[in-house]
This record gives structure tokens, C-alpha cells and sequence, in this order.
């Protein structure tokens, strides 16, 4: 299933260029103590935040099944924009803190690279007494001149610790604020806000990402918004539910939206379901496409392509 239009997620993939903000201006010295760091531990890990992509055959077909490739496909930008994030979050693992300050922790203040004036600033501060413990920790931005009251708030993020690097975990992009105070975030042009939950303390490990544009977004390629839900087995069993941008039905409104749920098991065979929501065929029309284990189709409901009992029940 190809497409001309740019979801919204191709935008995300870039969406923490802040990392670059972060380099100098949270670096301080000294070493860690042993507290320091459960504060690092509470950060997202890879594992967190990346999506397994359904297994796929060695050697691609060239009739790969369409639900299969955007599937992947999708999974890789999500993947490219964790990436992203978590730079960010190993530019903080990389400083020590510039304060220790009872259950808090600060890395700055510091010049923000490509905003001459500006400072950045990373804290997170500790709740021991609660079950479980939790961090929150918060990325600002001090405008030139605006001082510590005047700092705007650009990530925001908590963590439950329910075990070992494992837990709970939500975070929170907003960086209209400071773009509007005047603050240059290459690939945030369009970004109202992103959010990120996921629970990677037992199996199923789950992942909600959350994204809104601004209102003035070229809905014929950009979606005004998006949710992605993802989870997965111990044994690679995995479901996706995410939204996308194709002109699957001619008419005068242009681009549909797709609304796409697919399940794989860990041998590679999988399904998705899709229902048209938005555009020309919005409501009317819906249909299964399933795939084998080698990534071929074995069964599209659309195309009439062959039998539902190749088809994986829903997980």
C-alpha cells in the first residue's frame, strides 16, 4: 500500500532535534552517585519506546503483501523518532548533574545551540514516598532575558518504577510555546503535540503515541492528528492499531483517511483490518488483507484474492 501523501509520523521522525540543544548545555561535572543513578534509570530505554516490526521472509517477495509493507513501514518512522527521542535522553545520561538538591536533580541552565540567548534546562525530581516511586522531569526553555520564571516548558515526562529499568512511563511534547515566543525547532514547524505512553514492566509490553498538528495543517498531506497503539508478546506476537493517509475511492474530497489494525504472530503471518473513516469513502467501505509467513497476500477481502482461512484470528 504506497502513497504520495506524508503522514504525519514522517514528520515526527525528526520531531527531538532538541537533542542537539542538550549537547553543551546540560553537561555538568563531577561523578555519579549511586541515587543519581535511579534518576538516569527513569529515563525511557530503547526497549521502551521501539516498535517490532511482524517478521518478515529473508528474501522479500516482489508481490509482498501491500498491508504487510505499510505496516512496516510505519513501524520504521515510529522507530526513527524513538530514535531521535532517545538521543536526547542519552545527551542527559552523558552530563552530570549541575545540582543535587534534596530529591532533586538539575542539568543546567545552558546556551540553546541554534537560538542565540536562549537556555535550555533539564530537572527531575524524586517521590520516594510514593507506591511506586515515581520521577517526573521536565525540559525547558528560558527566552532571552526572561530569566528562571520566565522559562517555558518544552518535555515533560514521568516514570513509575515498578521494578529493575522496567515500568511505567508517559511523556509529553509541546513545543508550540516556545516556537511562538520566538525559538527556531527544525522539524516542529507543524507540531502541537506529541504524547508517549508506554508499560514495559510485564508482558504485553504496550506503546500509545499521541500526535496533533496545528489546525492550519494541509489535511490533503498532513493529518490533523494521530494515534498509534502497539503491543507485544514474549513470543513475538505483536498488533498495531494506526492511522493513514491514501486515495483509496475517487471523489471530490481527495485523500482518505485509512484507519488500520494489523496482527502478526512470531512465525511472520499476519492480518490487517481496514476501515475507510475520513475522505470520499469515509464509513462505506472496509476489508480484510492477510499474509503467509513468507510475506506474500493469502487472502484480500478487497481484491477478492484467496481464502479467509489463511487468515490468523485477531489476537
Amino acid at each position: 500500500m504506497k502513497t504520495k501523501q506524508r503522514h504525519i509520523i514522517e514528520r515526527l521522525a525528526r520531531v527531538i532535534q532538541l537533542g542537539a540543544l542538550a549537547g553543551a548545555a546540560l553537561g555538568g561535572c563531577g561523578n555519579y552517585s549511586n541515587e543519581d543513578l535511579d534518576y538516569l534509570s527513569a529515563l525511557p530505554q530503547t526497549d521502551d519506546l521501539s516498535v517490532d516490526a511482524p517478521r518478515m521472509s529473508a528474501v522479500r517477495p516482489a508481490l509482498e503483501d501491500d498491508a504487510l509493507q505499510t505496516t512496516t513501514d510505519v513501524t520504521t518512522k515510529l522507530n526513527a523518532m524513538a530514535d531521535d527521542l532517545l538521543k536526547l535522553v542519552d545527551q542527559i545520561r552523558a552530563g552530570y548533574p549541575t545540582s543535587r538538591q534534596g530529591d532533586l536533580r538539575i542539568w543546567g541552565p545552558g546556551p540553546a545551540d541554534n537560538n542565540p540567548g536562549w537556555q535550555i534546562e533539564f530537572t527531575m525530581t524524586k517521590d520516594a514516598a510514593a507506591i511506586p516511586v515515581t520521577f517526573q522531569y521536565d525540559l525547558l526553555m528560558i527566552p532571552p532575558g526572561a530569566g528562571a520564571a520566565g522559562a517555558l516548558t518544552v518535555l515533560t515526562g514521568t516514570f513509575q518504577a515498578t521494578g529493575g529499568a522496567h515500568g511505567v512511563g508517559h511523556l509529553a511534547l509541546t513545543p508550540a510555546p516556545a516556537r511562538d515566543a520566538g525559538a527556531v525547532l527544525p522539524g516542529l514547524e507543524k507540531l502541537m503535540s506529541l504524547t508517549i505512553d508506554y508499560d514495559s514492566q510485564d508482558w504485553p509490553r504496550t506503546l500509545t503515541i499521541r500526535a496533533t498538528n496545528v489546525s492550519t495543517v494541509d489535511t490533503t498531506t498532513d493529518a490533523l492528528d494521530a494515534t498509534y497503539t502497539y503491543q507485544r508478546a514474549q513470543n513475538g506476537d505483536g498488533a498495531m492499531s494506526f492511522t493513514f493517509l491514501k486515495d483509496v475511492v475517487n471523489g471530490p474530497l481527495g485523500v482518505d483517511t485509512l484507519e488500520i489494525t494489523s496482527h502478526w504472530q512470531g512465525t511472520g503471518a499476519g492480518r490487517a483490518d481496514i476501515a475507510v473513516t475520513g475522505g470520499d469513502g469515509a464509513g462505506l467501505i472496509s476489508w480484510t488483507d492477510c499474509w503467509t509467513p513468507d510475506s506474500t497476500t493469502a487472502y484480500n477481502s478487497r481484491t477478492g484474492a484467496g481464502d479467509t482461512s489463511a487468515c490468523i484470528p485477531l489476537l
